[in-house]
């Protein structure tokens, strides 16, 4: 209970015992999670299934305890063919389960009863710790019972948790600690002293008749051993009032820390990035909801001593061991890019900022690291390559403006090409009016407002080379805002040949035209499918029309042809479509004066 009380202070948090349980009902009891914690037991290999274990606090001796009228045993090894008493499910006696089979056990609830068979000789010996059987040979009077030997056992003591709460195993270990040895100290004495209370009694009785008769023998001497003494009581006292201001600080700073740790799992539980702590040796120590969940594990997972290492590829590994561990060691920081493999193999591009968390003494504890995950970053990054990559590879010139002032940001080998200027030629001072014939500095406002107004434009212009040299140009530009920056997206077509071919049919048809015109010929051609009729403006005048005054119809066309050879023409068109034969034949229209003229076609 002293530790108990002593934890209750450091901790601020209320112990409850449950009360009249036997041993066999307190296991029953913290397996069934109907109790918490034992305050005091013994590490076993069985026990480790169901609780988790603090360091040892305190150690008890294991001895043999027989009755007055037995001799010294000595060993176990000499109890063969003797009834020997343990208590029940105790560590003792699986120790001794295992290591003497031979030995005759006798299983007893309690250790007072175990003490009562060995006293009245029911059993040969009883073996049990020190502490406990002192505790009750003293408060019981057990006078007829005696140690008789010594075991290569000892109860090292510690607390255990049940395992569903391993963090408060932890606080309770690191509290433990923070103990001063000076504390331990008093209370070991004070419970391996209980057995000789009443012996200590008469001890101290002698101690007196023999101090009385010294101070009347050697009364000077000792007055002046008095004065010695005195400075050093007070020196003694000084000491222990250090001592406690020590022990007082210590308890401060346990509850200060458990404070801290309070506070740091509510920031790290919120965080959105991932969070771990690990020991110097790499295991790990903490892990926050968003770093279990980035590799894909549960808390159950890590708690054999993973190395958080194990969650990183090969060449990360490497990295780890000749570079990162080396530098946070020594410079106590170290940030750069990595890559995390969950449990499922997935693969996570992350910024890692790897720390040391120091004690107020300044010495290495913990290795912190926050990790931030940058898969969509990364997966940016490609796709701006990519586009990079199709840009510089294209084609068409690409150009990137600065929509303002109309200077060029960034080209592509295509539009160099194009205009037969260096890359920094013309991102050095270069605009895009200097090189297109149809706009000028003073104009360019105006045609980034039309652009503006409509959000991308496509039109035909012609740019002039370095060479002075014209050429003809498909312009499609898009106004965009990247990073704050209002700019002007162009790619130039050179349609050079397709421009030259439409001025040539564009004077192809003028001559067409011009020939129509003097041979007072008219031309017209019938899209069967559609039936959509084209015919040229010479046409309406040779039916007394002018120039678009005749809509341009079959039946028109049909209607005016002299009735008496609408058949004729009819039948030509049919065997024209029909059969393929040549269309060539004489007829009489109807002028709009209502006058005849003859007219020859010809046509296929």
């Amino acid at each position: 209970m002293d530790y108990l009380d002593r934890l209750n202070k450091m901790l601020n948090i209320r112990f409850e015992p449950m009360q009249g349980l036997s041993w066999q009902e307190g296991v029953a009891a913290v397996q069934a999670k109907q109790a918490d914690m034992f305050v005091s037991v013994a590490r076993t290999p069985e026990r480790e299934v169901y609780t988790r274990f603090t360091q040892s606090y305190f150690s008890m001796p294991i001895n043999i305890y027989a009755s007055n009228n037995v001799s010294y045993i000595g060993r176990l090894e000499n109890l063969l063919g003797k009834r020997v008493a343990v208590v029940k499910n105790y560590a003792v006696h699986d120790w001794i389960k295992k290591d003497y089979p031979n030995l005759d056990l006798v299983t007893v609830d309690t250790p007072l009863e175990g003490l009562r068979q060995a006293s009245s000789g029911a059993v040969d010996a009883f073996v049990g710790n020190r502490v406990i059987a002192s505790y009750y040979i003293g408060k019981e009077e057990l006078d007829k019972v005696h140690i008789a030997g010594d075991t290569p056992y000892s109860n090292e003591q510690a607390m255990a948790v049940r395992d569903d709460w391993p963090v408060f195993a932890g606080i309770l270990n690191k509290a433990i600690k923070a103990i001063p040895p000076q504390e331990h100290a008093t209370i070991n004495n004070r419970w391996m002293s209980i057995r000789f209370e009443r012996e200590t009694d008469l001890t101290l009785l002698w101690q007196l008749l023999i101090a009385f008769l010294l101070i009347i023998g050697f009364f000077i001497f000792w007055n002046r051993r008095l004065t010695v003494e005195i400075g050093q009581r007070k020196q003694a006292q000084l000491a222990l009032q250090i001592a406690m201001e020590k022990a007082e600080a210590a308890r401060q700073t346990v509850e200060d820390t458990a404070e801290q740790l309070r506070t740091f799992r509510m920031l790290t539980d919120a965080s959105g990035q991932g969070i771990g702590m690990a020991h110097l040796d790499s295991t790990i120590s903490y892990m926050n909801p968003q770093l279990f969940q980035m590799c894909e594990v549960n808390e159950k997972e890590v708690e054999n001593e993973i190395s958080f290492i194990s969650y990183y590829p090969d060449w990360a590994k490497e990295k780890f061991e000749s570079e990162i561990m080396p530098t946070i060691l020594k410079q106590g920081q170290w940030t750069g890019e990595l890559e995390l493999v969950s449990s499922t193999g997935r693969r996570i591009p992350t910024i890692e900022n790897f720390f040391v968390v120091s004690d107020q003494a300044g010495q290495p504890l913990f290795i912190a690291d926050i990790i931030t995950d940058i898969s969509e970053r990364k997966q940016k990054e490609r796709e701006l390559y990519v586009a990079e990559m199709t840009i510089e590879s294209a084609a068409e010139g690409f150009f990137l403006i600065e929509a303002k002032s109309g200077a060029i940001i960034k080209v592509n080998p295509s539009a160099c090409k194009l205009l037969g200027y260096s890359n920094e030629e013309l991102t050095d001072g270069m605009h895009a009016y200097d090189f297109d014939m149809n706009l000028t500095q003073e104009s360019w406002p105006k045609f980034v407002e039309s652009i503006d107004s409509s959000g991308s434009m496509r039109l035909e212009s012609v740019i002039k080379n370095r060479n002075s040299e014209l050429i003809d140009v498909e312009i499609s530009t898009q106004r965009l805002v990247y990073e704050g920056a209002d700019l002007l997206m162009a790619n130039l077509h050179d349609i050079t040949s397709r421009a030259v071919a439409i001025r040539r049919l564009s004077e192809s048809e003028e001559r067409f035209q011009r020939s129509l015109n003097f041979a007072k010929i008219g031309a017209w051609d019938w899209n069967i499918i559609s039936g959509e009729i084209h015919w040229s403006k010479q046409i309406a005048p040779l039916f007394g029309y002018g120039e678009g005054e005749l809509e341009t119809s079959y039946d028109n066309f049909i209607n005016a042809i002299h009735p008496d050879d609408r058949e004729m023409l009819q039948a030509a068109v049919n065997a024209s479509v029909e059969q393929g034969a040549p269309y060539d034949l004489e007829h009489r229209t109807l002028c709009l004066t209502a006058q005849f003229a003859g007219y020859r076609r010809a046509g296929r």
